[in-house]
């Protein structure tokens, strides 16, 4: 133990400037991140680009952050470094496992304790209590240590100066870039299951600690080094030899026994909802979106689509099946509403079916939630406390005339608040009575939040905001004109937990596939 604070003395006094160089962008971090939350308290011209400027300072913070810690875990580590054999410390008695025990009292004092701090004053400033959220808290320092400490650690190590750490991040930053765009531009089918993402997340902390702890036990560089790259080749081998249909249908069985097996989907085209083909990126598939409805749920009842698998049977008695896709969309269907539920085929098989009467099965991995709660409030004019969603406040902002564009600013702490639809009522004339029929009132903002939430999110602030956004210009297509948001106009808050998951199957017969929008591309992204 000796051993271990002579050397944690030592580094500190060496490593004072960086210290200091990281307290003071946390500092500043916890002072300016606030306003990304708070509104700002006067409308002129001069407050509202100050507000601005500080919110783009903030944002700057989040990222100036783990850059500091960067440069702290770089320069510690590289004080007594593993890599070569001319170091002056390896004349000194030092062990090589109290070295980094010491390296790794160091980075708890002057990383993990400011940076716990900073959290906790900055759940204090949202409006929470810091004791309340304490699991979550030790949660997200886990994921920090996981996804940027360790790896930090693990490439310094093995490498013998910063700007040889500096280069091999960028190398990896361009490898990664590399990949994204292969993602994006290359049809690839399927998508990440939970329990080969875990697989790869588990292998990826054993190889980071295990080149750690070589390297300080032995110092055997190129051992360590190999753990380092066996890292990409594991995400590889796991992701090629570990199938996602084995986990589609242990995760949602079959109808029979499963939850919401009386829920049928319908195809039902809607002049409201857009239907028909586009290319997705690469230009060699073609996405094709289905108007669909759910019918035989219960009032409050709730699918959400995550996955689709299609099989096509052409009259010629050709056919075509796919994998699992992932659903890109925001595809929740509550009683008596319509949406689009889209499955890609490559362009060849487009073009030789277009012309066809098919028939479609399409099979869908659906979720079915319930709601719990339904919280009706007025419009709040002030920070108001939401039951399970957080701390909410409402910004109105006049876009025209005749438009008006309100937004509900809501933030939660640690994690984002449960899966939570909202709705509001307008009023038409300005602030007059409401009409007779309560559809031509209400306008539904969507859906936020999460039906599965982890104890916290990764991320280096402990506040989540998330955003209500509501627009009269959606009432376009209604008898109600020019509606308006008035003081003491209801606003519905309802929460849904999850019941089951299942497979729910939608039948199409004698079914055309769509002409080709024009001059459309999607990005497939879920939002």
């Amino acid at each position: 133990m000796k051993q271990i604070l002579h050397i944690f003395a030592k580094d500190t006094r060496r490593f004072w400037p960086e210290i200091l160089i990281s307290l003071a962008i946390t500092t500043v971090f916890i002072r300016v991140y606030p306003t990304v939350w708070l509104p700002t308290n006067d409308s002129g011209l001069s407050m509202s680009a100050v507000h601005a400027g500080l919110q783009r300072l903030a944002s700057a913070m989040v990222v100036l952050v783990p850059l500091s810690w960067w440069l702290l875990i770089a320069r510690v580590i590289h004080a007594e470094r593993l890599v070569g054999s001319t170091q002056w410390w390896l004349t000194r008695p030092y062990e090589g496992m109290k070295l980094l025990a010491a390296k790794l009292l160091f980075l708890l004092a002057f990383l993990y304790l400011p940076f716990f701090i900073a959290q906790c004053l900055l759940l204090v400033e949202a409006g929470f209590h810091p004791l309340d959220w304490l699991p979550g808290l030790l949660y997200n320092l886990l994921l920090i240590t996981a996804y940027f400490v360790l790896p930090l650690i693990a490439l310094a190590a093995v490498t013998s100066s910063f700007a040889r750490m500096t280069l091999t991040l960028l190398g990896i930053f361009l490898g990664l870039a590399c990949l994204l765009a292969l993602v994006l531009f290359v049809p690839m089918e399927g998508f990440s299951s939970p329990y080969r993402d875990l697989i790869s997340f588990a292998l990826f902390l054993i190889l980071c600690t295990a080149a750690i702890a070589v390297q300080y036990a032995t110092r055997k560089v190129w051992l360590a080094r190999t753990l380092l790259i066996a890292i990409p080749v594991q995400f590889f081998v796991i992701g090629v030899t570990i199938p996602d249909r084995g986990w589609i249908n242990r995760t949602y069985p079959p109808p029979a026994g499963a939850a919401g097996t009386h829920v049928q989907l319908e195809y039902r085209p809607d002049p409201h909802i857009a239907f028909g083909a586009y290319s997705v990126p690469g230009g060699n598939r073609v996405g094709i979106a289905v108007p669909i409805q759910a019918s035989g749920m219960a009032e409050g009842d709730l699918l959400i689509l995550e996955n689709v698998k299609a099989a096509i049977q052409a009259p010629d008695g050709s056919s075509w099946t796919s994998d699992w896709q992932p659903v890109y969309r925001f595809n929740h269907l509550p009683v008596d509403k319509n949406v689009t539920a889209d499955f890609r085929i490559p362009r060849a098989v487009y073009d030789r079916y277009k012309a066809m009467p098919l028939s479609v099965h399409l099979t869908y991995a659906s979720t079915m939630a319930s709601a719990v709660k339904v919280t009706a409030m007025s419009l709040p004019t002030h920070e108001v406390s939401v039951p399970d969603i957080g701390i909410c406040s409402t910004t109105l902002l006049p876009m025209a005339s005749t438009r008006m564009h309100v937004e509900i600013d809501c933030r939660s702490a640690v994690r984002e608040h449960p899966l939570t639809h909202g709705a509001v009522n307008w009023s038409n004339p300005l602030c007059g009575p409401p009409p007779t029929d309560p559809s031509q009132s209400t306008v539904d903002i969507g859906w936020r939040g999460a039906i599965d939430s982890a104890p916290a999110q990764f991320g280096i602030s402990p506040v989540i905001t998330e955003a209500f956004l509501f627009e009269n210009s959606y009432q376009d297509l209604r008898p109600v004109k020019e509606p308006a948001m008035c003081p003491g106009s209801t606003v519905t808050f309802a929460q849904y937990k999850l019941v089951g998951r299942t497979q729910t199957s939608l039948n199409l017969q004698d079914f055309r596939l769509p002409a080709m929008r024009r001059a459309e591309v999607r990005i497939e992204q879920g939002f």
